[in-house]
């Protein structure tokens, strides 16, 4: 009966293009299959109208020019018995509601499937921690949300991550990255570095922390360390002269027995050509 002038900008279509609803629902919703879905609703809403009462419903319009957009319709039933239709174009709400939704979608598979541990931490209290998290300590992840992070270090390091934790919090320019130690459901320990950094959480500040699991690197540098204690206790104590040189014979190491034999000391052989320093010219 009416459409008002931001109808006809909204749409595209005047009276002469949708005089009844019968034309209005062929052009507004092309697809026989949708089509059908929107006047189903309609009918079903009919059925049930009180007068005055306000029926909103949200359904995709293509417009004159083929464009759709997503309106939300309020439907309200005059004492006439005539509807009177209010349309507030909602498209880009929704699609920006859709891509925020994508994001925390991609965001939560990157977290859940990280190989460090992730945690949030607001008011020392653990909000969420991923999968990888649960297990470096052995725990479930309902058994840890809830429960103070800092219950979950080492005694002895409790200390200096609260410290830095309280400092970070507070704004202060407080190290990032360093290594610490957490304490297993079973009381064992495992030395992992962490990455700390304020976020927004829910509204509020909070603490986002990725920790990787380094016990198995510490193990490996422990039994380097070893293996060269091991290695130079038998280079030094050895009889026999041992020297190290690179590809060209420059002299990079020696050993007591090597200095002796020749009468060098260690700042004299150590960069001479190993032939200069013990070939006889004639071999």
């Amino acid at each position: 009966r009416y459409i008002n002038p931001k109808f006809r900008e909204l749409f595209g279509y005047d009276l002469n293009d949708v005089p009844d609803g019968k034309t209005w629902f062929r052009k507004a919703y092309p697809d026989p299959t949708y089509r059908h879905h929107v006047i189903s609703t309609w009918i079903n809403d009919s059925e049930t109208f009180k007068p005055g009462e306000k029926r909103p419903r949200t359904f995709t319009v293509t417009c004159k020019d083929g464009m759709e957009k997503i309106i939300n319709f309020i439907s309200v039933q005059l004492e006439t018995g005539e509807y009177l239709m209010t349309f507030e174009d909602i498209t880009d709400r929704v699609r920006f509601e859709e891509s925020i939704r994508e994001s925390e979608e991609k965001y939560r598979n990157l977290v859940e499937r990280a190989n460090d541990g992730i945690a949030i931490i607001q008011d020392g209290i653990l909000q969420y921690i991923n999968l990888r998290l649960a297990k470096i300590i052995n725990y479930t992840i309902d058994e840890v949300i809830g429960t103070s992070f800092f219950d979950h270090l080492d005694p002895e390091e409790v200390p200096k991550v609260a410290d830095r934790y309280k400092r970070r919090m507070a704004g202060e320019d407080v190290i990032p990255i360093y290594e610490t130690i957490l304490r297993r459901k079973d009381g064992s320990r495992i030395d992992v570095e962490l990455n700390a950094g304020i976020i927004t959480y829910q509204g509020r500040p909070a603490d986002l922390m990725i920790l990787r699991d380094v016990s198995e690197r510490k193990r490996a540098e422990e039994a380097l360390r070893e293996s060269e204690k091991r290695y130079r206790a038998l280079f030094e104590g050895s009889r026999d002269a041992i020297y190290i040189t690179s590809r060209d014979g420059e002299m990079l190491d020696v050993n007591e027995s090597m200095l002796d034999l020749f009468g060098y000391s260690r700042e004299e052989m150590i960069g001479l050509n190993a032939q200069e320093a013990y070939a006889h010219p004639e071999d």
